[in-house]
């Protein structure tokens, strides 16, 4: 059994069908002429260890083309593959030494596509942006913490949700090479500001059983006394709670623990 990932419909009424199975085993990209009923393969990956699905894909902006999310590599890339050849390689856009989270926002008037990533570390989510011809991608957010972005449609500004370890989602609008990022939102009430919440600090350190290196997200008291002994709490050990954002009650709970004097950690 088969479950459509993405679909998009291409300037000239062709559809392309993002496909996956339900164990995520296998993955396929379609293509469907206008007036016509049959799939067209462009594309099939296998692979027998894969058990998510963080696919998506979109058409290139020349129309010709196929950007498409995968996880052919070590890390989550974005991929752009030519419909018309019939053996067509996909090729790398992004950086193989980080992962990209989420789907593309493909722009045809800038001629762009923009992507989340976590190039600067894995607890950072950052707004890049790569030329639809080809090149280095570029970093386009700059305060630390999560960023969704959204382009504009002419691709000159970025509509942002911003939140870090200690503040709540908000609404920034930047142009998108000149001018910091101007806040439109203030969410939490005025109370909110006055609490002391704990502060999150990273750090990193090798394996003891592999060659991996292993990152520690640590949420401490703002008073932490030298000498004191304090007991400490590990929290879940998966990659998606380790990231400097907003985690809503489950965050606060952890605020709260902080408050009576444990310290919570996160591998």
């Amino acid at each position: 059994k088969n479950q459509v990932v993405d679909f998009a419909w291409s300037e000239d009424g062709v559809l392309l069908l993002d496909l996956a199975s339900d164990t995520a085993v296998d993955r396929w990209l379609y293509t469907v002429e206008p007036g016509d009923s049959d799939l067209r393969e462009i594309w099939h990956s296998h692979r027998e260890s894969r058990i998510y699905t963080a696919f998506a894909s979109a058409w290139h902006p020349d129309g010709k083309r196929i950007v498409f999310l995968s996880d052919m590599g070590d890390r989550y890339g974005l991929y752009a593959i030519d419909t018309m050849a019939s053996d067509a390689t996909p090729k790398l856009l992004t950086g193989p030494d980080y992962d990209v989270l989420g789907a593309p926002s493909v722009v045809a008037a800038a001629n762009a596509i923009f992507f989340a990533a976590n190039g600067t570390s894995p607890y950072e989510r950052h707004a890049y942006r790569v030329s639809a011809n080809g090149g280095e991608p570029q970093r386009i957010t700059k305060m630390p913490g999560q960023h969704d972005a959204y382009p504009s449609p002419d691709g000159r500004h970025l509509a942002i949700l911003h939140s870090d370890d200690r503040t709540p989602a908000e609404l920034y609008v930047m142009k998108m090479y000149d001018g910091a990022p101007r806040r439109v939102t203030t969410s939490p009430l005025p109370e909110f500001e006055e609490r002391e919440w704990g502060r999150a600090r990273y750090v990193s350190f090798p394996s003891r059983v592999d060659d991996y290196t292993l990152h520690a997200r640590i949420l401490e008291p703002t008073n932490l006394e030298p000498g004191r002994k304090y007991p400490v709490i590990f929290g879940p050990m998966y990659s998606n709670t380790f990231r400097n954002r907003w985690s809503g009650i489950y965050g606060l709970v952890q605020q709260l623990l902080v408050q009576k004097g444990y310290i919570v950690v996160q591998v």
